[in-house]
Parts: C-alpha cells; structure tokens; sequence
C-alpha cells in the first residue's frame, strides 16, 4: 500500500503544477474574454475532450492493460497507437468541426478550425501514448505528459495577455499549442529503449480495441454527464449563461485533479497486480475511495459557504451569478471525487464493462433533470443535475462493487480508526521529515 501512496503522491505532485497552471490559465481567460467568449471556449474545448475521450477507442487503458499482462510488448503497443492514430484523429477532428466548426460568433474562422483540428489531433496522440508509461507504472512520465499543455497553456495565455491581443482565436490556438509540443515529446519518450517496433497480430489489435473501447464509452459518458448540462445550459439560455456555469464547473474540478490522480494511480496498479486477491484489492479499493470520499466531501463543505466569493476571487466580478452553481457543485464533490477511484481500479482488472449500467443510468438521470431543471432554474438547475447523476452513479458503483467483492457501502462510506491513525502517523512522519 505505500507504494500506491508513493505513485498517488507522485501524480498529486505533478498535478499541483497542472492546477496552477489551470488557475492560471482560469484567471487570464476568464478576465481577457468575454463572458461570452469564455462560454464558447469552454463548449469547444468540452467538445475536444469528448471527441478525444471516445475517438482514442480507450487506447491508453488498453495498452495499459495488455502490455501490463504481457499480451503485447512495448514495440507492439507503439506500433499499434502509430498506425491507428491518423484515422482516429481525422475522424475525431472532423466531428468536432461538425458540431463547432461554423457555430462560433466570431472572426478568423480559419485560425479557429486549424487550432481545432491541431489540438484535437494533439490531444488524441497524447492520450493515446500514456498507454505505454501506465503499463509499466512509470507514473512520472505520465505525470509530465499530463501537466505539460497545460503549463503551456499557461505561459502562452501569460504571453498573449501581457502583449494585449487575447480573443477566442488567440485562446484556442494557445490551447492546441499545448498537445502540439507535448505529442512528439511523449512520442520521443516512449520510443527510447524499445527493442524493434511491429504490428501485433489483428486478433490482439482486436482484442486491444474490444477492450478498450467499452472504456472509451464509459468515460465518454462520464465526462459528457458533466458536459450535457452545460451543453444544454447555451441551448437554452445562450453563451453568457453557460459562461458563468463554465466558471463554476471549472473551480470545481480544479479539486477534482486530485481525485482523479488517484483514480489514475489505482488503474495502473490493478494493471500490474492483477493477480492480487479478491479480498486484498477489495480492501485497497475501498479504502482509497473511502478516504478521497471524506476529505474530499470536507473540502466541499469548507467551501460551499464562500461559493460566491470563490469564483469571483478567480474569474472576476463578471461571473458573480456563478455562486449558486458553485454551491450545489461544492457540496456534491466528496462523491464526484469517489467516483474517479471505484471504476478505473475495477477496469484496471480486466473489468471494463463493470461500471457501464451505473454509467448509462446516471447520464439518463442527469439528462432527464436536465431537461427538467435547466430551462427554469438555469445555472443552479444544470449543476443540480449533474450532482444527482453523480450521486446515482456512486449508489450503483459500491452496489455492484459489493456483490462482486462483497464489499458493503459501510466499507466505502464509514471512516475506521485505522485510518484516521495511519493519516495520523503519515502527517506525523511528513513534518518529522521535513525538519
């Protein structure tokens, strides 16, 4: 176990530097575009990440998982994400232009679409190439891969900014800037020490997209759930409103990266253990959500009250309407955050269709209360929305944790005493250290 919370701080470590450049990048575009403006951002580059999220095929999990288990060797799994990449990001660049490409109330239509396209494409190969750090448990050069465009991101809006001509063009060209340096680093990375690159047989090719892409699905659902009301938000209400919802969502997850590294930390452990018993993973998982779930819903709850003052503190005094939003958003996070741990430790077993039922009827919940709550209660009906998708997806995750390892929701939900004494002696052991 202190090897899991060795990689989980290695990742937080990294992510820390992910989310200062995301405040970062947060506080200039949020002030230096529109409100408006900062709506579209957040509606196009949502729709990168989706396109990215189901276009890959799960590539990165699969890889992970099949050269984790020894199916594939390194040159293999390399060889693979190569020849599959330039279809996979013609036809995900292609469908963002087609839902995007020629809605955007704005100018220089030609530098939008190419930096569509680029961070798309980018985006795409990044994703895709984290596969081979994962299997190996090489967690810091997955970490790099993860922070880099996003720190790029960040000195390149610092940069537009201080020169005085930042606008929703300047602003998605800063951000496919980011996957357009990191692609061909990551790409460099993961091709040193590799002994011959070949395709592997179709069958494994097969087996790799079978698996990967019932992931793929999964997490597109995932994050659409907490895309589909802000989707919802501009067709009902127009681009200021999903603005200031897109202020809120964003300081929202800025907590969530934590959760969601040690979601990522649990996958590529469960890919090299599988052999672990029922009971032991069944004990690790369900402690690690339990702890992410209470510190997380703390947090939450520490920072409901200041809601309003949060996002106005980060994005300015134009999103102050964001507050409520923020406050629904804040309170529902201990279970968002336990979310980002159950499924991928689960899938990391060989189990990707594990959380997909959960999936599939929380995003009808959420669409349903969508369609019920946005066009009367706007930015608060949206994030309400969302929480009770969450909320549902947790209920159905520990329940068919449970019956698989017999795992009770005491198990994910009621602190014990061994854990409050081992954060106890962790904290104790850190600050000793530090002296």
């Amino acid at each position: 176990m202190s090897s899991t919370f060795r990689d989980v701080a290695t990742v937080v470590f990294a992510r820390g530097f992910v989310r200062a450049a995301q405040f970062l990048s947060f506080l200039i575009l949020a002030r230096f575009l529109t409100v408006e403006e900062f709506g579209w951002f957040g509606l196009v580059t949502s729709a990168i990440a989706l396109a990215v999220t189901l276009g890959s095929l799960g590539l990165r999990q699969s890889v992970a998982y099949q050269q984790g288990s020894g199916e594939v060797s390194q040159g293999q799994s390399l060889a693979t994400s190569l020849v599959l990449f330039p279809v996979l990001a013609a036809a995900s660049s292609a469908g963002v232009l087609l839902l995007y490409g020629d809605a955007l109330p704005t100018g220089t239509p030609i530098l939008l679409k190419a930096s569509i396209v680029l961070a798309t494409s980018g985006s795409l190969l990044v994703t895709i190439l984290q596969g081979i750090p994962l299997a190996k448990g090489d967690i810091r050069s997955f970490s790099l891969s993860e922070t880099s465009p996003r720190v790029i991101l960040a000195v390149a809006c610092v940069f537009f900014a201080a020169a005085g001509f930042m606008s929703l063009p300047i602003a998605m060209s800063a951000y496919a800037l980011g996957f357009v340096v990191t692609a061909p680093l990551l790409l460099f990375s993961v091709s040193r020490g590799v002994n011959g690159i070949s395709i592997p047989p179709a069958k494994k090719i097969f087996r790799m997209i079978g698996f990967g892409g019932v992931f793929a699905i999964n997490l597109f659902l995932i994050l659409g759930m907490s895309r589909l009301s802000m989707f919802l938000l501009e067709h009902y209400h127009g681009a200021n409103l999903t603005g200031l919802f897109f202020a809120a969502l964003r300081a929202n997850e800025l907590l969530l990266e934590v959760a969601a590294a040690v979601g990522i930390v649990a996958f590529s452990s469960s890919v090299r253990e599988v052999s672990t018993d029922k009971k032991t993973f069944a004990d690790q998982t369900s402690k690690l959500s339990r702890l992410v779930f209470w510190a997380f819903t703390i947090a939450g709850f520490a920072v409901a009250p200041f809601s309003e003052s949060v996002v106005t503190i980060l994005a300015g005094s134009s999103y102050r309407g964001a507050g409520p939003a923020m406050l629904v958003l804040s309170l529902s996070l201990g279970i968002a955050s336990a979310n980002k741990v159950i499924y991928p430790a689960v899938a990391g077993r060989g189990r990707p269709l594990f959380g997909t039922p959960a999936i599939v009827i929380g995003l009808a919940v959420t669409l349903l209360a969508s369609i019920l709550l946005i066009p009367k209660f706007d930015l608060v009906g949206a994030a309400t929305s969302i929480a009770a998708g969450q909320a549902t997806i947790f209920a159905l995750y520990v329940f068919s944790f449970g019956r698989a390892y017999g795992s009770t929701f005491g198990d994910f939900l009621f602190p014990k005493s061994s854990d409050i004494k081992e954060t106890y002696l962790r904290i104790k052991n850190r600050i000793a250290k530090s002296k």
